[in-house]
């Protein structure tokens, strides 16, 4: 699977989970049993998923370039 492709559904769900969060707050309600609060969280997480995803590929990119993976 393309890289590229994860990444940008990645941001998807950072951009959804944190409007859902913006418009959860203003309007004092929960949705499907979320409070505002647990949509941040949620976009907080994909945040660091999306992190890891990066982080791997650039180890990888590197690996294959003959860097070293131990990274040092």
């Amino acid at each position: 699977m393309n890289v590229d492709k994860i990444h940008n559904g990645l941001e998807v769900i950072i951009g959804v989970t944190f409007l859902l969060g913006i418009v959860t707050a203003s309007s004092k309600l929960t949705l499907a049993g979320f409070t505002p609060m647990i949509w941040f969280l949620i976009s907080i997480q994909t945040v660091l998923v999306t992190i890891c995803v990066e982080i791997t590929t650039i180890r990888q990119n590197r690996a294959g370039k003959g860097g070293d993976e131990s990274g040092r």
